[in-house]
C-alpha cells in the first residue's frame, strides 16, 4: 500500500473516530462500544452479567450507524434490538463513490449479544440512512 493510502486511512480513521459516536446505551446497564484496531473493529458489550469483546470482522475506520440527530440508531425486532456497525472508504476505481461494509449487532432481550452472520458490502458513502430491512436482513439465513 502506498504512503498516500496509509496517510489517508490514518486521517480517515481519526476524523471518523472524532465525529462518530462509538458508545451506545442499549438498555438499563447495557452498553455497546466500538473501537478500531489494526485487524478489525472491536465491539465491547458491558452489562449486568459482565462484559465481552467481539471482532466485528470489518476494518477500521468504523462507527455505529446514526440517526439524523447523531444518535446511534437501534431498531427493535422480534429477537431484540439491532445496531449497525459500518465502515466506509472511497472506491479507488470510481470517483465520488465509496465501498461500505455493514454488520448487525443484536442485543437480545436476555442480554445476549451476537453479530449478524452476514456482512453487507454496498456502493454507498456515509452517512447513509439504511431502511429497517438492512437491520433485519443481515440476520436472515
Amino acid at each position: 500500500m502506498s504512503r498516500f493510502c496509509l496517510r489517508f486511512l490514518a486521517a480517515a480513521t481519526a476524523i471518523l473516530s472524532a465525529a462518530c459516536p462509538t458508545h451506545a446505551d442499549v438498555s438499563a446497564g447495557e452498553t455497546l462500544t466500538i473501537k478500531p484496531s489494526e485487524a478489525a473493529c472491536i465491539l465491547t458489550w458491558t452489562g449486568p452479567r459482565g462484559s465481552a469483546e467481539l471482532s466485528v470482522g470489518i476494518s477500521s475506520p468504523c462507527a455505529f450507524n446514526r440517526d439524523q440527530d447523531g444518535m446511534i440508531r437501534l431498531v427493535g425486532t422480534a429477537r431484540g434490538r439491532v445496531a449497525l456497525v459500518e465502515s466506509s472508504l472511497p472506491d479507488p476505481d470510481r470517483a465520488g463513490s465509496c465501498i461500505t461494509h455493514v454488520r448487525g449487532v443484536l442485543v437480545a432481550a436476555d442480554g445476549a449479544v451476537s453479530l449478524s452472520p452476514h456482512i453487507s458490502m454496498v456502493a454507498a458513502c456515509l452517512p447513509f440512512r439504511w431502511d429497517e430491512k438492512m437491520f433485519i436482513g443481515l440476520f436472515e439465513q
